[in-house]
């Protein structure tokens, strides 16, 4: 695949790494199924959509590397009916609010997606305060396989169920390793997490929950 650079200390740009995009959203929209968009540190204050393309978006590091959503919606969107594999890596995702569900992260997915080396922090949602999975498959369409990676769950809120992490509809596996759940509330249940429902499943490995 193609690959597209993004930094926000640029002004504009065609997507090169001479000239990278300023935004992710840019890099989102100009790649196809395999590519890679790249990001350099900074703090971008947006909420992006993969818009059900599998692709692969990266961070320079999760502590650098900031998607802010500005308390403006979900921070990070994927909406794919597809069965390839998405990956969402060394980002902080932050700052995402909303009424609905997943305030940092919203996945509504059949197929297998990777999210490695994050923190997803301070956001809230009346469901899935930081990542909610939506299984839009089902027994017969094929199920969403997430698997969680190095990431750290802090300071997420649900006004529902699923402070931390939360599955919505039917078959939802999650494998989570080295992961640490810590300071996530929910006014319902589930402070950190939140696994109910048809044909679920979640392994944990390695982790801490707090």
């Amino acid at each position: 695949g193609d690959s597209y650079y993004v930094s926000a200390s640029s002004n504009y740009g065609n997507g090169s790494s001479t000239y990278p995009f300023p935004a992710i959203q840019q890099g989102i929209d100009a790649s196809s199924s395999g590519d890679t968009v790249s990001v350099a540190a900074g703090t971008y204050v947006e909420n992006i959509n993969f818009n059900g393309k599998n692709i692969a978006v990266i961070g320079a590091d999760s502590s650098n590397t900031i998607i802010d959503g500005d308390s403006s919606g979900s921070v990070v969107t994927f909406n794919s009916g597809e069965t390839q594999s998405a990956l969402l890596k060394n980002f902080t995702i932050t700052n995402g609010n909303t009424n609905g569900r997943g305030g940092g992260m919203q996945i509504k997915m059949t197929g297998d997606i990777l999210l490695s080396n994050l923190v997803i922090s301070n956001n809230q949602a009346s469901f899935g305060g930081g990542i909610i999975v939506e299984g839009i498959g089902g027994a017969w369409n094929g199920e969403a396989h997430v698997s969680v990676e190095n990431v750290v769950f802090s300071g997420n809120h649900a006004t529902g169920n699923g402070g931390g992490y939360a599955v919505y509809d039917d078959y939802v596996s999650t494998l989570f390793k080295s992961v640490t759940f810590a300071n996530n509330s929910a006014d319902g249940s589930g402070g950190g997490l939140h696994i109910v429902g048809m044909s679920h499943y979640a392994v944990l490995a390695n982790s801490i929950l707090w």
